[in-house]
């Protein structure tokens, strides 16, 4: 047995994605064979990771509920956009297994032991936590991750927003990349410049990212699959800060928004 497999969240993005590589791959020696669906945090089971991120919404509803108001507007408006350009949302494909588990148990010897039974060719990565070198070993021809910057700019979680508020939207744009042990510090495969505008929030800017993951990652798989993908290693000069979701602060948000708002008026 071989194939193709994909860890992602339970999202609208994983959904999507999920059926995209089904549907790409549909026929070939290396269909989509298994979907690894990552449940969100539970606060009985999980306590530790799910007060950080109960902590980080208390903190923004302390802030003020205009500002909590406003980001939720601006999510909804980008997730409306995403399903415009996506579709609607897809069930999970037939003709693959699907296995839920918590995303804290993604590196666990069980999980590592179910992925490498299917002697998967390559894994799809969407929105996971840090995978471990024993589950990356578990793809002969490498596990595939989408970042949302032009790497090896803006490592880490949520870069957008970084982007917007450091003026530097030039860095925008989706990098297509192979997964080693560090932090988004892999061999670069494709990268898509994005011509965001003075005006464009990091949730704007992070959704176009995703629409063109949408495409651009199916693609990327068959051309590893086929032995053609380019492969660039990332210059360990250029690589900047890795940011972290634990930075982004009520401060942080109101900053972004206010550039967004000034940006706007000119």
């Amino acid at each position: 047995m071989s194939g193709v497999g994909l860890i992602t969240g339970d999202t609208p993005l994983g959904r999507h994605m999920a059926a995209r590589l089904a549907q790409r791959l549909a026929g070939s020696n290396d269909p989509l064979r298994s979907v690894l669906v990552l449940k969100p945090p539970t606060p009985a089971s999980h306590r530790r990771l799910a007060g950080r991120v109960i902590g980080r919404l208390q903190r923004l509803l302390a802030a003020g509920q205009d500002l909590s108001d406003t980001v939720h507007q601006y999510e909804s408006e980008a997730r409306k956009a995403f399903f415009n350009s996506a579709g609607p949302l897809p069930d999970w494909p037939e003709g693959c297994e699907i296995r839920s588990i918590a995303r804290v148990d993604v590196n666990s010897d069980e999980t590592v032991a179910w992925q490498a039974a299917f002697s998967a060719r390559v894994i799809v990565l969407t929105g996971t936590p840090i995978v471990r070198a024993p589950l990356l070993r578990t793809a002969s021809l490498g596990v595939l991750n989408m970042h949302g910057s032009l790497l090896p700019h803006y490592r880490g979680t949520r870069v957008e927003l970084w982007q917007v508020l450091n003026d530097d939207l030039d860095k925008a744009g989706l990098t297509i990349h192979y997964v080693d042990p560090g932090v988004d510090t892999g061999d670069i495969i494709a990268q898509f410049p994005q011509a965001a505008a003075a005006s464009d929030g990091p949730w704007t800017i992070r959704m176009r990212n995703q629409v063109t993951a949408l495409d651009a990652m199916p693609r990327a798989v068959c051309d590893v699959l086929a032995g053609t993908a380019s492969r660039r290693r990332q210059d360990p000069e250029l690589g900047g800060k890795i940011y972290r979701y634990a930075d982004i602060t009520p401060d942080v948000l109101k900053e972004v928004i206010a550039i967004m708002d000034r940006r706007l008026c000119v």
